[in-house]
């Protein structure tokens, strides 16, 4: 998957889940709150997706590109010859939600948590699991897979104008942002958008 499928799909996944969890708060009868009777660790689900940057999810929603293909495809490509290493392993996402957990405790801040969900949700989009080598890395293997991809950018464009599984998600990414901006356009949200991250 290529950067709108990552940055649209996640970004149109974090805004549903702000509105479930929005949802399950509001007696519909009534119209009242009743967040006071719901355990505590779905309070802070709610509050950290209510409080979420968006500017920051798309961040993490490429943050494991943005970390392994300068690496693995050009700092170090003859070493690797792989784009997704460390930041596309499982042990990347446990460190870096740990900590973001560690920094919303102590500090209430949930910037990094926002990075961790977007990198979950990039794992996802990557089907991940089937490369376990780079899953589980470094538990089956210190060295990442090797592959000869030839000319990038090439490799790339073929694969958006003929791999499905890449023009798919990529067009469906591609309508999500598109009508984003238009929503942000339309309600003249945009300048509070670039300035907090989020909808009024």
């Amino acid at each position: 998957m290529l950067t709108f499928g990552h940055v649209g799909i996640t970004l149109a996944t974090g805004l549903m889940i702000k509105r479930a969890l929005s949802g399950r708060y509001v007696n519909t009868e009534t119209g009242r709150n009743t967040a006071t009777a719901v355990p505590s660790d779905e309070l802070h689900l709610r509050k950290i997706f209510e409080r979420m940057d968006l500017r920051v999810l798309a961040i993490g929603s490429m943050l494991p590109d943005i970390i392994d293909k300068p690496l693995g495809n050009f700092i170090f490509r003859s070493t690797f010859e792989n784009g997704r290493i460390f930041a596309h392993t499982l042990l990347f996402l446990i460190a870096i939600s740990a900590a973001g957990i560690l920094l919303y405790k102590r500090k209430g801040s949930i910037w990094l948590i926002t990075l961790a969900f977007g990198s979950v949700m990039h794992l996802i989009e990557d089907d991940i699991w089937n490369m376990p080598r780079t899953l589980l890395w470094p538990f089956m293997g210190i060295t990442f897979d090797k592959y000869d991809y030839g000319n990038l950018l090439s490799l790339w464009w073929n694969e958006f104008l003929h791999v499905p599984s890449v023009y798919i998600p990529e067009w469906i990414g591609i309508a999500i942002v598109v009508a984003f901006a238009s929503f942000l356009i339309w309600r003249r949200e945009v300048k509070h958008f670039l300035k907090m991250g989020m909808l009024s």
